[in-house]
């Protein structure tokens, strides 16, 4: 009896940690996404400003 409860609590413990596996990669996978999304338009608001710019310095 006692055993039996062992093992189900393990194999429960199994799925919670599958669980929170699958959790934190959905969670690095997104900021891995985001940080590349947010350093390219970063760079593209730069390049922008830096053209806008020098076309109103050659006004």
């Amino acid at each position: 009896m006692k055993q039996n409860e062992v093992k189900r609590s393990m194999s429960t413990y199994k799925v919670q940690r599958s669980e929170d596996m699958r959790i934190q990669h959905l969670i690095r996978t997104f900021l891995d996404w985001y940080s590349q999304n947010v350093y390219w338009s970063h760079c593209y608001l730069l390049c922008h400003n830096t053209l806008h710019t020098g076309w109103v310095n050659d006004d």
